[in-house]
């Protein structure tokens, strides 16, 4: 049986607007030892893009959900914990922005083994309270806003003690290669 996001969330507390099943895949995965799978949803066309976090176990049987707009990777701890990115839409002003909201931002995100949440840490206020902030001013000048994704080939985006590298550029890029990135940096995990 299909896992399509309607059989898990038949009215998805965190997308205002679904888009249908046909436009919904797995876009990353987590296989266990025991057959448990992890997965993430991805609405092809829509902004945001993600669509939540399920982990089933080897018979398809729903263990947990999580309802965020998780998005471009994954990854599981050696403790169980898993880290990930979420995108949210903001009406209000984001400090240290200049550009109006709506603002869509990226958060790094922390969830127990069992898929509930212990820890959220916005990249954008992340950002603006580091030596790195004059890349926030950077961006506003030109009048763009930025987005993280994992740069690798496979998903390494947090492996052992430091996240891979976080790639932030506007939006207006058309491919990670693009000579307007702004940045890549490599995060500790314990800082």
């Amino acid at each position: 049986m299909a896992f399509t996001l309607s059989r898990v969330w038949t009215n998805p507390p965190h997308i205002t607007f679904p888009a249908s099943d046909d436009f919904i895949f797995w876009m990353r995965a987590q296989l266990y030892p025991n057959g448990d799978l992890l997965a993430m949803y991805i609405g092809v066309g829509d902004t945001p893009a993600g669509y939540g976090l399920v982990k089933v176990d080897k018979d398809s049987r729903m263990i947990w959900k999580y309802a965020e707009r998780v998005h471009h990777d994954l990854d599981v701890g050696s403790d169980g914990k898993i880290y990930t990115l979420i995108q949210e839409i903001t009406t209000e002003k984001i400090p240290g922005i200049k550009l109006e909201p709506p603002l869509m931002y990226d958060s790094i995100v922390l969830l127990s083994a069992d898929g509930q949440e212990i820890k959220r840490l916005s990249i954008t206020e992340a950002f603006s309270h580091s030596d790195y902030s004059n890349v926030l001013r950077l961006l506003v000048q030109e009048g763009e806003s930025f987005r993280t994704t994992q740069k690798s080939k496979k998903s390494d985006f947090f492996k052992k003690s430091d996240f891979s590298v976080v790639w932030i550029f506007p939006p207006s890029c058309t491919s990670r290669s693009s000579n307007r990135e702004l940045f890549a940096h490599k995060h500790n995990r314990s800082s």
